[in-house]
């Protein structure tokens, strides 16, 4: 019987696995770490910090049939839950479905379902087919000035403000943690908005009344000026060093960053990412990355 422990035979292939095997363990490692950098689910935030307990403005709207509204104002039934969409943000998209469940519990419940979407760029035409692709037949406002948002305190585009009967807002947030970014899984830990749902019918506070949605970044601040900083002065090489081998048309990255449009569009979420130090990827800067 042959002892491996002594074997000059095993000894030999074992110096010559080594290195590649600590490359490929370093390897896992930094791609584990890269992995957990970029997981991120809702998280509760300050109640009183984000409104809760206070009016929402009473800012009027007109959704894509024309049909006139206001925010806070329900008539008779209890309550209004403002829903943000984007058609082109992939968690808007994974969230759909859920969101369509929603009309029948709002339904029952007698909260006015409104959906709300603050993308300049969007065509009207295009709204309609979203709803009707995932079979939405509630009130959907074009916010092109981002006015309603603004005065919701809108940040991302999942999410959902949920007032009472009497225009108070009493949730806002994430609809669950079944997705983020980086993640998603089958069935939700934390429903956040079926609870505060179940609390408005009880007439007792949500358990969980304020959260961050994981999203598409909103920038809802108002323009300011940007000095000698302009798009064909410098920017648009910067976005073409940086973002456009993955951000461009039919490119893996889930929107294109191409053009002014495409970079205004998407100003909440570069921020967001570049100062988290998700993006650009390690790969594609000199700075940061496992291996820099």
């Amino acid at each position: 019987m042959i002892d491996l422990d002594s074997s000059p035979l095993v000894r030999r292939a074992s110096r010559a696995l080594l290195p590649l095997l600590l490359v490929a363990a370093a390897s896992a490692v930094a791609v584990a770490q890269q992995g957990e950098g970029v997981r991120r689910g809702p998280h509760p935030l300050d109640p009183e910090e984000c409104g809760i307990g206070r009016p929402v403005p009473r800012l009027e709207w007109r959704d894509l049939t024309g049909r006139p509204g206001r925010l806070g104002e329900v008539g008779a039934l209890r309550g209004q839950l403002v829903v943000l969409t984007d058609t082109s943000c992939p968690l808007t998209g994974k969230y759909a479905p859920v969101v369509a469940r929603l009309q029948g519990r709002c339904l029952e419940a007698g909260i006015q379902l409104l959906l709300l979407n603050t993308d300049p760029g969007e065509e009207r035409e295009a709204l309609l087919a979203w709803s009707e692709l995932h079979g939405i037949s509630a009130p959907y406002v074009h916010d092109t000035t981002g006015d309603l948002a603004r005065a919701l305190g809108a940040r991302t585009t999942t999410d959902v403000f949920l007032m009472d009967a009497e225009g108070m807002l009493v949730y806002r947030g994430a609809i669950d943690d079944r997705h983020g970014l980086g993640y998603s899984r089958g069935e939700p830990e934390e429903t956040y908005l079926e609870d505060a749902l179940d609390a408005l019918r009880d007439g007792v506070p949500a358990p969980v009344p304020a959260t961050w949605a994981p999203g598409c970044v909103l920038d809802l601040s108002e323009p300011e000026g940007a000095g000698e900083l302009t798009w064909h002065g410098r920017i648009s090489r910067i976005v073409e060093q940086r973002c456009t081998r993955c951000h461009h048309a039919g490119g893996v990255a889930p929107f294109a960053l191409e053009s002014r449009s495409d970079l205004e569009r998407r100003k909440g979420m570069v921020r967001f990412v570049v100062e988290e130090g998700l993006m650009p990827p390690w790969g594609a800067t000199h700075r940061g990355g496992p291996f820099s």
